[in-house]
């Protein structure tokens, strides 16, 4: 019953012990769901999604449910203990509602998770440890656009069935996990159906469900659903993360999304980053990155969305290869030393402030200093042999013998 016109109200209690699918997304259902779903006692999917319901979520969940989503309703409140319950639960969709506090910890017990969706809501805390220890079926999690805090805690790098990993627009701060490379599945590019299985819902449900995720690449909010699959993404932007771009992060060949914008970031942007051949959004903007921009860039052959703006990057833009087709000026305004088109600057070799000439520089000076040592040598040496001749008669006498 999805995809209609309903409207009214949801009944209080619905007596069907045996109903194992309510689906009646995307309507215009209003109403509270407290006490919908206690005496749904066989229930595997409930599926809420998009329609204008209010309250709390419900205290009390069949143990049986391998998916719910309740996404984009104006629910309220915390979310209940009572779903660590769940430990056949694969999907959770609550995003785009009202939701406030910490992540209960008996979260920790739904084991099967595979999907964990909470952007747009008003979470507070930090990013539990236990998630990283406990989820490790977690192949998107999605917790954009709320008021986490803190650090990112070492664990979530466990994670190894990661393919979706959302932290943008909240308060974490800190450096960016050294050791991101543990994500496996980010680092294959394997694109083929193996990848699809582990999208695959308990107990044969993936027929009645069709999966709907919202991943903002290519400046777009892209609605992604049979294809999620494909989808490697890590997008950490809006936050106040410091220190340098993790230089493991460039081994993760099989990321189509890499949006690390808004941030303190310093320090150079990897020379390895060639090495992320299947990218296809680049975005580092408005942070404080410096030095010149790798050649390497121009290896990425799937690469169309590119922005640098807003950093302290410094020497003459590259060229050659994919970066000839990224040809919009915006994408390097803000960085006060660099140079070459596509910006109107044109290089001064004499004022360029890039390491490449401040390196030649230095091979200049290194030189003339070798050449200085060695005339001072030549010059000390006579000067010895002088001194000697000149005040040692014997030496003298026994010199200019020897000459005829």
């Amino acid at each position: 019953m999805s995809n209609n016109l309903f409207s009214g109200h949801l009944p209080t209690y619905i007596e069907a012990p045996k109903l194992s699918i309510l689906a009646l997304s995307n309507n215009f259902i209003n109403g509270t769901i407290e006490q919908l779903t206690c005496r749904l006692h066989s229930l595997t999917i409930l599926n809420l999604a998009e329609n204008n319901l209010t309250g709390n979520l419900p205290h009390c969940w069949p143990i049986t449910l391998t998916v719910v989503n309740m996404a984009h309703n104006k629910l309220e409140g915390l979310i209940p203990g009572s779903m660590g319950n769940l430990n056949l639960l694969g999907v959770l969709q609550l995003n785009g509602n009202g939701l406030i506090g910490e992540l209960p910890s008996e979260l920790q017990f739904c084991q099967k998770l595979t999907i964990l969706d909470l952007g747009e809501n008003k979470f507070t805390g930090q990013i539990p440890e236990w998630m990283g220890e406990s989820l490790i079926n977690l192949t998107i999690l999605r917790l954009r656009s709320n008021l986490f805090s803190g650090v990112i805690p070492i664990q979530l790098v466990k994670l190894r069935k990661l393919q979706i990993l959302d932290l943008a627009n909240n308060n974490f701060f800190g450096m960016i996990p050294q050791n991101m490379d543990s994500f496996l599945l980010m680092a294959s590019r394997d694109d083929n159906n193996n990848n699809r299985a582990y999208f695959d819902l308990p107990n044969s449900n993936q027929k009645y469900y069709t999966l709907s995720i919202s991943v903002t690449m290519k400046d777009m909010d892209l609605e992604y659903t049979s294809s999620i699959f494909l989808v490697k993404s890590i997008d950490l932007s809006e936050n106040n993360f410091t220190g340098m771009i993790p230089k493991n992060i460039t081994t993760l060949c099989g990321l189509r999304n890499l949006n690390l914008s808004h941030n303190h970031l310093t320090g150079l942007i990897p020379t390895e980053i060639g090495r992320m051949n299947s990218i296809e959004s680049l975005d580092l903007h408005s942070n404080e990155l410096s030095g010149m921009i790798p050649h390497s860039l121009g290896n990425l052959i799937f690469l169309a969305i590119l922005n640098l703006s807003y950093n302290n990057l410094s020497g003459k833009i590259p060229v050659g290869n994919q970066l000839q087709t990224l040809d919009d000026p915006y994408i390097y305004v803000g960085n006060d030393y660099l140079c070459g088109p596509p910006l109107d600057k044109s290089c001064n070799l004499d004022k360029v402030n890039s390491c490449g000439y401040a390196k030649k520089i230095g091979e200049d000076f290194d030189t003339i200093f070798l050449y200085l040592f060695v005339v001072l040598g030549v010059a000390c040496g006579f000067c010895v042999i002088f001194g000697v001749l000149l005040f040692k008669i014997n030496w003298r006498n026994y010199f200019f013998s020897f000459c005829r």
